[in-house]
């Protein structure tokens, strides 16, 4: 079952991105060391890239405590975006794609620990997987790429820490 769930999951966030990528055991590698098997198990509820809080409430088994750990430390993880809606003043979360995306947010915080020196080399290989698999279905692709809607999601580094309201 737990191979089973991180090619689900793997799936699930690849599915949320904009880029086309194959679900392999280089971006599996990665997920693993980015989120827990508990956080995994939450992310399938994503059916859907974006959902409110209550949606999320509605689908998980979690009471509203452990919700919000949860969906902070995947925040935090650079896994989802929280943003509330200026019309409704609704909570919305948003699924990330491996890039743009999940890329960015993990090293927009400038740290270099271990771990991310080991997603670094990760990321690296990812970025080789997808030119290879690019350079050998070039010409079914480019009909896809076409159809992307360019990203609605901007990572501007400010380079200094900006106090919350």
């Amino acid at each position: 079952m737990p191979q089973d769930l991180w090619y689900k999951v793997a799936r699930t966030i690849a599915k949320a991105g904009q880029i086309l990528m194959p679900i392999s055991d280089t971006l599996i590698k990665l997920l693993r060391i980015i989120i827990t098997e508990e956080q995994a198990k939450f992310l399938l509820i994503f059916k859907k890239p974006s959902l409110n809080f209550n949606q999320i409430k509605e689908k998980s088994d979690l009471d509203e405590t452990q919700l919000k750990k949860i969906l902070n430390d995947l925040m935090y993880n650079g896994v989802i975006t929280g943003t509330t809606s200026r019309s409704t003043g609704v909570k919305v979360y948003r699924l990330m794609g491996p890039f743009p995306g999940i890329f960015e947010f993990t090293f927009m915080r400038g740290e270099a620990t271990e771990k991310e020196k080991k997603l670094v080399k990760l990321f690296d290989r990812l970025f080789e997987e997808m030119s290879q698999a690019t350079q050998k279905n070039y010409d079914e692709l480019i009909p896809q790429y076409k159809k992307i809607v360019p990203a609605i999601a901007r990572v501007v580094p400010v380079e200094k820490e900006i106090e919350t309201p």
